[in-house]
């Protein structure tokens, strides 16, 4: 036996393509569909711009710089290298950050990662 609600108030209503507020719903649909497309394309930029600054600041880290060894002659290295070639001839963190103008937080960092 197939039951049907008698009861107007209870029955769902419907929208149909023509009604009005069918119209302004799909609107707003389109309208929110086109700010999320926005924030993706923003975003989309926004990754960009991330990798190319991860990509320089890697760049930067192994930076490849000259490093004096013991016997006097010059050798290319990183700045890992150089930072603890200046340890080794006993200078500490914030004379090393101000000769290689670097950080000395990037100074302590590598040095901390480094101790033996």
């Amino acid at each position: 036996m197939l039951w049907k609600n008698s009861d107007p108030a209870k029955q769902k209503k419907t929208s149909h393509p023509e009604d009005p507020g069918f119209k302004a719903q799909e609107q707003r649909l389109k309208d929110i569909e086109q700010r999320i497309e926005e924030k993706i394309s923003l975003l989309k930029v926004l990754e960009e711009k991330a990798d190319k600054k991860i990509e320089t600041l890697e760049k930067l880290l192994y930076a490849p710089i000259y490093v004096s060894g013991a016997d006097g002659t010059s050798r290319r290295g990183n700045r890992t290298e150089e930072i603890l070639a200046l340890k080794e001839k006993g200078l500490d963190a914030p004379e090393i950050a101000r000769i290689l103008a670097v950080p000395a937080g990037e100074v302590d960092l590598i040095l901390d990662l480094n101790r033996k």
